[in-house]
């Protein structure tokens, strides 16, 4: 009897529980808010924001709570005649995306949410959004121990410690419909001939220096970007080039847009010129006007017009050699593409003219008077045409049939040049390209011939190139594979491929002091085939490669060459733990001329072991030797190498914790050598030592 009052006491304190809520929930719906903001607007941090409600609170009501984000920000809300006030003149509001959340709070501490709105707020410099992805990176290399055996000279650092860093830092914007992105890599570096100015300056480079940056600025149509960048598209004129400058790109309309770029004519590193093409006699500049003919189809029908002004000094790059002499050159160049037929048949046609000029150079010159170089006005003709005549033609079920051919032609005149792009000038070149394939087959045909001395000048040699490949390739294991009993590693996928390339003189020249003994003739030859079994433990291949090169040159008939090269390799892994490879090498070289034979063998055992995902442990045994048939020449070499390689992270209670990579590297080489030159044999040995480990800090 108690039982059942329980449960009936029980039951009526949830339906008075329920009713309240209810009603609560009821009488809160009916209060409508308005916000003072759009949802999809950006406000400054100091704009005020306020709530209207749709009438007035009373004590049956609740309180009201305002939530900005995660915070809760209703100690400084101001609460007057039905309108809610955030005082931002006092209390900046928070940057970046928020969603507002207004409740009304019930005695018992019971939250109903009434109203809720995205908020966007721009940070202090007026920035509606900002991201940053810094990156730092330590790296120590060193070497522990070098010892040679027995008269080797010594290294110049045969034990060092070095170090080096790279910054690397992200940034993203958006104000005003203005999107602004920026990257920057910097790198230190202990070791002073490291300095990336280093073949530059010498001692002088400084060991900190800025190696690229960029920083793009975009607007709807437009598009500002400064710091290391590409620009140029037209192959005989600026192509590509990558450099330090300043880039305008404008879309007019959805058809038609303009690119005006300026760069340093080379490559450049350092806080120095930090523009890059502020030096008149160092810089290339150029505009292109590209317009798209069919404006609802971009890409079908568009054409570009370019024109580059260059100017090059001979300055060391900081990864190259001066040039040997200035040069200037404008040149003006048209490209049209068209892709049509659902993008099967797709082409390209370019026509240049550039004028090209060494300027006189004093450090060349030197004070005497040389013969003046005369400006140069030549042109530059690219064509290029592929069709994919066959798409996915089942003329075989699940065996689709495919088909492209492809042409292209490339004409430049003698003394054809440009600061803006290296070319090959008086040569006229034609190569045609057929792919097909069907299901598991896939060959591929091409062949090239080019001459140069378009002029046809009599004194000078006239040369032809007539160039053959064919390259067949046979993926068995996928015919075996639509079978699933059967396994798709009993059949092994086959390679071939053959290549033949015959250079020769087109003639005698008549006036230039030649004869027939003169006028280069050869052929070369070269096949290859190529086997090989996989699984997923083990595989298994074979690669054999004969080449010969036959020259028929008058009186050089015996200057020829054959090399046959065998290559097998096995590899097994039981367990992901452990894995074991070995592989020999067969070389046999013959040089006709001399009636001499060449063999070489080479031998190689590989292991790596995981005892743990963090561990790795690789190790390498490679004896070789070389030898000739007459017993005349003899060299062995031996070589051993040993690295652990550890990988862990610090600071694990950190959000994104930083790693590190820790290896220690063992090596040996030894070699003995005889040949008929010495009058004993040669033998050394040397081996390291070498440490290093690297810190992804953040």
């Amino acid at each position: 009897m108690h039982q059942k009052n329980w449960s009936i006491c029980l039951l009526n304190f949830l339906l008075f529980i329920t009713v309240a809520i209810a009603a609560n929930t009821i009488n809160a719906q009916n209060i409508n808010v308005e916000a003072s903001f759009y949802g999809d607007e950006w406000v400054d941090r100091r704009t005020p924001i306020s709530f209207n409600l749709s009438r007035e609170l009373t004590s049956e009501d609740g309180r009201i709570a305002l939530w900005i984000g995660n915070d809760d920000v209703t100690g400084i809300t101001r609460i007057e005649a039905g309108r809610i006030i955030y005082p931002s003149d006092r209390v900046s509001l928070p940057s970046g995306k928020h969603n507002v959340k207004i409740f009304l709070v019930l005695e018992g501490d019971q939250w109903n949410e009434i109203a809720q709105f995205p908020l966007n707020v721009r940070t202090i410099g007026g920035i509606e959004e900002f991201s940053a992805t810094p990156g730092l990176t330590l790296t120590n290399k060193g070497q522990l121990v070098e010892q040679k055996q027995p008269d080797i000279p010594e290294s110049e650092r045969p034990t060092f410690q070095d170090i080096t860093g790279q910054i690397n830092f992200k940034a993203l914007a958006l104000k005003n419909d203005w999107q602004i992105d920026f990257e920057t890599q910097i790198v230190g570096v202990s070791f002073e001939r490291e300095a990336l100015r280093f073949r530059d300056l010498g001692e002088d480079a400084p060991r900190i220096d800025l190696a690229r940056y960029q920083v793009n600025a975009t607007n709807r149509g437009a598009k500002i970007t400064a710091g290391h960048l590409r620009h140029g598209q037209h192959p005989h004129l600026l192509n590509n080039f990558q450099s330090r400058g300043l880039m305008y790109r404008q879309e007019i309309e959805d058809f038609l847009d303009i690119t005006v770029a300026g760069t340093y004519a080379g490559n450049v590193v350092g806080w120095s010129n930090f523009a890059g093409f502020t030096d008149p006699g160092h810089r290339i500049i150029s505009g292109t006007v590209g317009f798209d003919a069919i404006e609802d189809a971009p890409g079908v029908l568009r054409l570009e017009a370019t024109t580059v002004f260059g100017a090059r000094e001979p300055r060391n790059s900081f990864n190259q050699e001066a040039i040997l002499d200035s040069e200037t050159s404008r040149g003006a160049g048209l490209r049209l593409l068209s892709t049509i037929w659902d993008r099967r048949i797709r082409s390209e046609a370019s026509v240049a003219l550039s004028s090209f000029k060494n300027p006189n150079d004093p450090n060349l010159s030197r004070g005497e008077n040389l013969v003046p170089v005369f400006r140069e006005n030549r042109m530059a003709w690219y064509g290029d045409i592929s069709a994919q005549l066959i798409r996915n033609l089942d003329f075989v079920p699940q065996i689709p049939l495919n088909l492209r051919t492809g042409y292209k032609f490339t004409r430049i005149d003698p003394l054809y040049e440009t600061v803006g792009v290296f070319v090959r000038g008086d040569i006229e070149e034609h190569q045609l390209s057929a792919t097909t394939s069907a299901g598991p087959l896939t060959v591929n045909y091409q062949h090239r011939r080019n001459e140069d001395n378009l002029d046809n000048l009599p004194s000078v040699l006239k040369t032809l190139s007539r160039q053959h490949n064919i390259q067949v390739q046979l993926n068995t294991s996928s015919i075996v594979g639509y079978d699933s009993s059967i396994p798709s590693w009993i059949l092994p996928n086959l390679n071939y491929s053959y290549n033949y390339v015959h250079q020769f003189g087109a003639g005698v020249p008549p006036e230039g002091g030649f004869d027939e003994s003169h006028v280069p003739d050869q052929t070369n030859d070269v096949y290859q085939f190529a086997t090989a079994w996989q699984n997923t433990k083990w595989s298994f291949s074979y690669r054999f490669q004969h080449s010969y090169q036959d020259n028929r040159q008058p009186g050089r008939e015996n200057n020829d060459f054959i090399r046959n090269n065998h290559v097998v390799a096995f590899r097994i892994a039981p367990i992901r733990q452990i894995d074991v490879g070995t592989n020999f090498n067969f070389d046999l070289n013959k040089n006709r001329a001399n009636n001499e034979t060449e063999i070489a063998r080479r031998l190689g055992f590989n292991v790596q072991l995981r005892p743990v995902d963090s561990l790795n442990l690789r190790g390498s045994y490679q004896p070789s030797r070389r030898f000739d048939r007459a017993d005349t020449r003899l060299q062995t070499q031996t070589q051993i190498s040993a690295e652990a390689t550890w990988r862990f992270r610090f600071l694990t209670y950190l959000q994104n914790p930083p790693g590190a990579n820790l290896y220690l590297r063992f090596s040996r080489q030894e070699t003995f050598r005889v040949d008929p030159f010495r009058d004993e044999p040669d033998e050394n040995m040397i081996w390291t030592l070498q440490s290093g480990i690297t810190l992804n800090l953040f």
